[in-house]
Formats: structure tokens, sequence, C-alpha cells
């Protein structure tokens, strides 16, 4: 199998629809819902026992702030998820550098500044195409983000070699 080496600097918006794909594929949406149903119960509860026991305005509006974080939460007006994503890159000194990254039929060649690796197909367990990216899964929201075009007219070679390598969900 032909060997494929890309070069590519990371972007945020790539992260961003990386964690968007990985929870559409797993059970993070659902405990999101759950989370922010939780903090509209919380908030319910505060605010109805500030009410029948006098607690004090802070109380009140901490219920208040918990039913419309809770609220908008399950609206999808803010994705926590998201804002997380945003300071963890924004903090990965390893994403500020080129990428390097060689897939041979052995495994991947990963290098950036001051890292150099070799990853066994082995470890990936599971593999995710979106619209603009790939993520390669290794582990419980642990993925390796490979943009679309970085791969310029290899597409359909690194589409196959990941077929073989890893199984496709």
């Amino acid at each position: 199998m032909e060997d494929i080496y890309i070069e590519y600097l990371p972007k945020l918006n790539e992260h961003l629809e990386a964690y968007s794909l990985y929870e559409s594929k797993t059970h993070l949406k659902i405990i999101d819902k759950v989370v922010s149903i939780l903090l509209i119960v919380f908030g319910v509860i505060i605010l109805s026992m500030s009410l029948i026991y006098g607690f004090s305005i802070s109380n009140i509006m901490i219920a208040i702030l918990l039913m419309v974080i809770g609220i908008a939460d399950f609206m999808g007006f803010i994705d926590f998820g998201k804002i997380v994503i945003s300071i963890q890159f924004k903090n990965n000194n390893k994403l500020k550098d080129i990428q390097k990254i060689k897939f041979r039929d052995n495994g991947l060649e990963y290098e950036t500044k001051g890292i150099k690796s070799n990853i066994k197909w082995e470890l990936y367990t599971k593999y995710y195409e979106g619209e603009n990216i790939f993520i390669l899964i290794y582990g419980n929201r642990l993925y390796s983000v490979i943009p679309k075009y970085a791969l310029n007219n290899k597409l359909e070679l690194f589409r196959n070699m990941v077929d073989k390598k890893i199984k496709r969900i």
C-alpha cells in the first residue's frame, strides 16, 4: 500500500467540527441534555425553596441563573463542550505548529515541534468521516483530527487505507 504524507497547521474550526462529529456519534449528546435538565430542575428547586423559606435574593438569582443556563444549553444556544475545546485548542502548544504525518502500512509517523512518534494502527479503534475532517478514535473522547484538505489528491487512497486498518462507524 502506498504511503501518504501530509502537512498541515491545525485550525480551531476543524477541532470544533471533530467535537461535534464525535458528540453526534456517541452518548455525549444525551449526557449534555441530562445535565441541562438537571440544571433546570435544581434551579426550580432552589427558587421554590427560596420563595417558601425566604432565602436571600442571591439564592433566587442563582436559581434563575441555573435555569437560564440549563434552558440555553438544552436549546443549543450554549455548547459548553465547544467552549472547552476552544480553550484546550488555544492552550495546546502542540497545535500551534505544523503537523507532519506519514500514514504507512504498519502505522503512522507523527511529527511536530518537539514531538516525534510512531503510532501503530492498533491504537485506533474506529474512525468517523465528517464533511471536512476524519477523526481517528483511540479512546473515550480521544481522537486524532485529520483535515481532508491536507490529503489533497490522496483522499480516496487515505479512505481505503483507514477502511482496511480501522473499523468504520
